[in-house]
């Protein structure tokens, strides 16, 4: 009877240390999973940013493209009043004239200018979501899962 007892107990300490590490086993897996799941989260995240970054790529370059063909008319336009006031600088329309154009050229200039800021800071936000993908993707390979190819 005493040694069906120790048996018992030994047996029962055992199936105890077997069980916390089949359970510490599984905690790593569910911890693993859950990692990997964040990654593919983020990377999705981040590949549906891109997707909308490049969809304002076109509209953003006809802006562009516009206002700096604007800029160039506008000074184009404050060139020939500053002729035309050069000739007769003391004609007051032509010196109001030639301010006004002064002022729009001024402003068509900023604009490009900002269109071209906005320009380059989409090309640099899609830039660096292409690099983050990639970092994540190249983590997942890390953890033996295959990320999903990104589409073109």
């Amino acid at each position: 009877m005493k040694q069906i007892i120790i048996a018992m107990v030994s047996l029962f300490t055992i199936s105890q240390t077997v069980a916390a590490q089949v359970s510490a086993d599984s905690m790593k897996s569910l911890k693993d999973q859950k990692e990997v799941l964040k990654i593919q989260d983020r990377i999705n995240e981040n590949k549906i940013k891109v997707a909308k970054f490049e969809n304002t790529i076109a509209e953003t370059s006809k802006n562009q493209a516009n206002a700096a063909k604007e800029a160039q008319q506008s000074a184009n336009a404050n060139n020939d009043a500053a002729l035309d006031l050069s000739n007769d600088a003391q004609n007051g329309k032509l010196a109001k004239k030639a301010s006004k154009r002064a002022r729009q050229a001024e402003k068509d200039a900023s604009s490009a200018r900002r269109n071209n800021d906005k320009m380059e800071k989409l090309n640099s936000r899609i830039a660096d979501l292409k690099k983050k993908i990639a970092e994540d993707e190249q983590k997942l390979s890390a953890m033996g899962v295959m990320p999903a190819p990104m589409p073109m």
